[in-house]
This record gives structure tokens, sequence and C-alpha cells, in this order.
């Protein structure tokens, strides 16, 4: 799996997500990680940048115990240290663990999982609580930006 570039338009202002395989993980070898790191800075284009750092919650799962702050630690070696104050975690636990699609619990398959949830079951009211969650989460990436006198541009 290769990093993947996507873009929308959230109040007239366009938002890229670049989506890594793993690349902070143990799944891929060095030489990959290092190359689908390279890549997903290509797919940026011109900043201002934020890292959303996508972590599994600990106890989400029998035997995950993944550690928020060694992903951080991760990110910071990985894409450099001025990217310290541009990075927003966000833990994940899905609701309905037993109804995913991999048992892996890999992250496309959540990301399946909960589109499909959102198309085939979620009412106006919860569409509405899922738009103003994500406008919260780029309001607090524009806040981080916007907190520094310089932004992190690869």
């Amino acid at each position: 799996m290769e990093s993947t570039r996507r873009s929308t338009v959230i109040d007239s202002r366009e938002v890229v997500v670049v989506e890594t395989p793993d690349v902070l993980g143990t799944s891929l070898v060095p030489e990959i990680r290092a190359r689908e790191a390279l890549r997903s800075l290509q797919l940026c284009g011109p900043g201002p940048h934020a890292f959303l750092l996508v972590v599994q919650a600990s106890g989400s799962k029998p035997g995950v115990d993944h550690d928020i702050m060694n992903a951080i630690l991760t990110t910071i070696n990985t894409f450099g240290a001025e990217t310290a104050g541009f990075i927003i975690p966000v833990l994940i636990q899905p609701d309905h663990r037993d109804e995913l699609p991999n048992p892996d619990f890999n992250y496309m398959a959540v990301r399946e999982f909960l589109r499909l949830r959102i198309e085939e079951n979620t009412t106006p009211k919860e569409l509405k609580k899922i738009r103003r969650q994500v406008m919260e989460l780029v309001m607090e990436v524009e806040s981080q930006i916007e907190g520094h006198f310089m932004c992190f541009n690869p």
C-alpha cells in the first residue's frame, strides 16, 4: 500500500489529507518506511501543514497497547524536530469492535467500517454532530498553525 492524497473543501478552504500506510508502525521494513515518509511529504504540496496522528487507543482490542507519546516521538524522529508543534494526536476506539470487517483492526478496515456506518446508519442529527466534530478538528489544526510564527513546510 502506498501513501494516498485526498482533498475536500471545508468552509471555502481546501483541506488535504495524506494517508500513510503504517509509516510509524512496525509492519514496514525501514527502506519502505523511509520511502513512504518521503512520498507522503511529496504529496502534501505547499503548506501550512499539521500532522493528524491517528492511533488506536490502548485497550481497544485485546493485546493492543499503543503509546501515544511513542507515536509522537516517532513522528518527530521521522519528519524532523520542526514538526513537534504541529502534531495533533487522535485516539480511535470503535464502538462496535466485533463488527469490524478485518479482525486485525487495520486503519483501512476501520475507515471503511466507519464510512459504511455513516452512510447507512446515520441520522441527520448524527451527521450534524460528525460534521461539527470535523470542523472542531479543522479549527484545532488552524489554531495550532496560527499559534506559531512559522509553519512546518516540508
